[in-house]
């Protein structure tokens, strides 16, 4: 036999080996569980196996949802089920369900090429009649072209959910509202967008929504914006309304003016039916607690709640409570100021008075954002003098949520401007001049809660400017607050703040609350950490608060238990003891680091420490120049 003969007989010996090695092993899976599976079994599995970018898709999934499936060699998730066996094939094919869930790329990443429309084909003809969960990641080619376009249009009516992300830069300049004027929608129950860098173009909507109120239009009844202007046509099961990215903070959205003509109350005539809403997140452009009430009385069945509200009570704020309550007239009126002292003595306020009391019996999660115009306003004797509260107070008088276990409040402003009067509000942050009748957020805060008997487990604070002693106090209303977030919430935290979580009843109870598990303390600005803390004062509170326990188990990292605690601040150097004074400063934090070390080793708890870098002088050109730069020098957050 020749070599040549030799190899093709090799050759011919390895196929026959390798197919009946193929054929064995095929016989073998044919045998496993998940062969023996009725169809309708693999059906209910491929459809709960569905990766979360599809089923709630949020901003940056999109990323990792086209790069998984890039990396994978195939368009969606059902091609990817049938690539395991043919029978996984026939199966995913003849499963409408599993090919209703898709995933639009519109030219957002330039990596996955443009969009093109035979890609899409395939999944709108499987799905055949199944309500459709269509999520478009916005980019060149834009969102209204695709949807109202012939591939898709047919099928609008049967929408079940619409995701809209436009934060992608190449979004901009995209339009996206109105969604469909002229199409009935009657199975549309969930919009949610989150406008992003085309927020000037949404608000700019919303805004002109107010001109059809104004004008005198033929053909719609009772005020109204036109037909080509609703939001929706006609959506009688949308229940989620979830409009993000559209904030005060945003850079030009004080530039389209469309915060002076919005009004909440003009989302309704536009296609929204608040009776029906179960989640709605109202757009971060404030509006005055009274139109505010006005709305969500209606909005009965919400479970979620996300608004925006004017910190400061304007003239047209307290026009409109005296409108509806006209009991409450000119305090400077000899008569009235009388009525207006034997009101104010009996509990009878603008506040509660005009806007009363509504019951949200299913509301669990409550954000309330307010946008700051003068950094002064809790110190404010407006309401001493003549008994008007504020927006916020206005708001929490007027609601009832005793299912509620999530509670965020964010204070956002005009960084520039907050900045400039930051020596305006230094000196109000002294504990020392700080007294009860002083706070603004406490009090109604704590009627709030005794009013609705509620549990709260997660508290996120943001940007308050609150004095330290406020915060303790209001702490101190929500014992069983496992969650808590503080982001820039107080003027200055001192080490009296992590002394007080240190702290203990006679009982060993902790005072302040005792259920928590997850801390989250972020000091960005560096004009809210004047008198700050050390790494130091943060070991402290954690090693006494949770000690190290022996009988922790080597997996305990997979409980729900586990103690999570991220800093973020402008440290001040660490203090020697009194026993040890005169320590070199290098020495004190070695052993700080040495220390710190130790706390991160424990499986019981993972702790992360960021450090900023002071910034100049508050003041200074450079200062005003570029105000909110940070230097991260140190990063301790391990697990990140």
């Amino acid at each position: 036999m020749s070599s040549k003969e030799k190899k093709s007989y090799e050759k011919k010996s390895y196929e026959k080996k390798k197919n009946k090695t193929r054929a064995q092993r095929h016989a073998n899976n044919q045998l496993q569980p998940i062969y023996r599976l009725p169809n309708e079994i693999l059906e209910i599995i491929f459809v709960l196996s569905r990766p979360l970018a599809l089923e709630r898709p949020v901003p940056g999934t999109a990323d990792f949802y086209f790069s998984y499936m890039r990396a994978s060699g195939v368009l969606d998730y059902a091609r990817l089920l049938g690539r395991v066996s043919q029978r996984w094939r026939d199966v995913t094919r003849g499963c409408p369900a599993l090919w209703s869930h898709i995933y639009i790329h519109a030219g957002v990443f330039p990596v996955f090429g443009r969009y093109e429309q035979r890609h899409y084909e395939m999944a709108l003809q499987l799905s055949k009649d199944y309500p459709l969960t269509i999520s478009i990641a916005v980019g060149k080619d834009g969102c209204m072209p695709i949807l109202r376009g012939p591939l898709f249009a047919p099928h609008i009516p049967r929408i079940r959910a619409l995701y809209i992300d436009m934060t992608s830069s190449f979004a901009m300049s995209q339009r996206v509202l109105p969604l469909f004027p002229e199409v009935d929608t009657p199975l549309l129950e969930i919009i949610h967008i989150d406008f992003g860098c085309s927020a000037p173009v949404a608000a700019m909507y919303l805004g002109s929504l107010a001109i059809d109120y104004a004008q005198d239009i033929p053909g719609v009844a009772g005020g109204g914006p036109r037909q080509h202007k609703r939001l929706t046509r006609d959506a009688p099961l949308l229940h989620e309304v979830l409009l993000e990215g559209l904030g005060m903070d945003n850079p030009h959205m004080m530039e389209t003016g469309a915060s002076d003509t919005y009004a909440v109350q003009h989302l309704g005539p536009a296609g929204v039916h608040w009776e029906n809403l179960t989640r709605l997140r109202l757009p971060d452009m404030p509006v005055s607690a009274a139109s505010l009430v006005k709305v969500i009385a209606r909005a009965t069945r919400l479970t979620e709640l996300r608004c925006a509200i004017h910190e400061e009570m304007y003239p047209e704020d307290l026009i409109e409570l005296m409108d509806e309550e006209d009991s409450f007239s000119d305090p400077e009126d000899e008569r009235s100021g009388e009525r207006h002292d034997t009101d104010t003595r009996q509990g009878r306020t603008p506040g509660n008075a005009g806007l009363g009391l509504h019951v949200f019996p299913d509301l669990e999660i409550l954000h309330i954002v307010t946008w700051a115009l003068d950094p002064g306003i809790y110190d404010s004797d407006v309401e001493d003098e003549y008994g008007f509260p504020t927006n916020m107070e206005l708001l929490l008088n007027a609601l009832i949520c005793p299912a509620l276990t999530q509670l965020s409040i964010t204070r956002q402003a005009d960084e520039l401007f907050l900045h400039m009067l930051d020596e305006y509000s230094a000196g109000l942050g002294d504990e020392s001049q700080c007294r009860p009748g002083a706070f603004k957020l406490h009090p109604p805060l704590r009627a709030f809660l005794q009013r609705s008997r509620c549990t709260v487990r997660g508290l996120h604070l943001s940007g308050l400017s609150i004095v330290q002693q406020e915060l303790l106090n209001i702490m101190q209303l929500c014992p069983d607050v496992r969650t808590l977030t503080l982001t820039d919430a107080v003027r200055q935290m001192s080490p009296g703040f992590w002394r007080a979580l240190r702290q203990r009843e006679r009982g060993g109870r902790h005072i302040y609350m005792p259920a928590l598990r997850v801390l989250n303390v972020e000091n960005r600005r560096e004009s809210n950490a004047r008198s700050g803390f050390s790494n130091m004062d943060v070991l402290d509170t954690v090693e006494s608060r949770w000690p190290y326990r022996k009988d922790v188990s080597r997996k305990y990292h997979e409980t729900r238990d586990m103690i999570l605690v991220r800093v973020m601040h402008h440290p001040e150097p660490v203090r020697a003891p009194k026993n040890a004074r005169g320590t070199p400063q290098h020495v004190l934090e070695a052993r700080m680091r040495e220390r710190l070390r130790m706390v991160q080793s424990r499986k019981d708890i993972m702790l992360g420490i960021t450090e900023l870098e002071r910034g100049p002088p508050v003041g200074s050109d450079e200062d005003y120049e570029d105000f909110d730069d940070y230097d991260v020098v140190l990063d301790l957050d391990y697990w990140y």
